[in-house]
């Protein structure tokens, strides 16, 4: 019997806050960009599937972009928490593999109601994020990033680095 795919539905707002203000530089097309960059890389770490749902970008149609890494833009009347609970309440079987990345209480509580597991932002961060960060000898003594530690270490993510090619 063929193992069931895990699901990661992320609040995209949610997770972008949580990572810092550090990360939250440039528009916010660019800030998605980078977190989308970000999750892209745990997605091929844990072959996780995963939907990643913002607040919608101010039309009555959601903007639903799918594959194994999902991109949805809720309506303007819905909230991407209104969003991810339909999803989990849509399909109770497939919500037992999911776990919703938020720290928004509600969905968190949701997501249990029906039976999928949540994980807050900062969790995440810590256990999908921050990893990439220590590897790369990111973190000083206390485990934060300091402000230019950050600097460096967007810089590095995002492409802009002549000398990550070249390692």
């Amino acid at each position: 019997m063929r193992k069931p795919t895990r699901e990661l539905c992320i609040d995209g707002y949610n997770l972008l806050y949580a990572l810092g203000e550090a990360f939250r530089k440039g528009t916010l097309e660019e800030q998605r960009e980078r977190l989308e960059e970000l999750l892209q890389d745990v997605r091929r770490r844990t072959g996780y599937t995963m939907t990643i749902v913002y607040d919608g970008r101010g039309s009555n149609h959601p903007l639903e972009e799918r594959g194994a890494f999902s991109r949805v833009f809720t309506p303007s009347r819905m909230s991407a928490d209104e969003w991810i609970i339909n999803h989990l309440q849509s399909s109770p079987a497939a919500a037992r593999n999911t776990t919703v990345v938020s720290s928004d209480r509600m969905i968190v509580s949701h997501a249990e109601a029906y039976g999928a597991q949540a994980l807050p932002s900062e969790s995440f961060i810590g256990k999908h994020i921050e990893k990439k960060c220590r590897k790369n000898n990111m973190h000083d003594s206390t485990g934060e990033l300091s402000d230019s530690q950050m600097a460096i270490w967007l810089q590095r993510f995002s492409g802009d680095d002549p000398y990550a090619r070249e390692k």
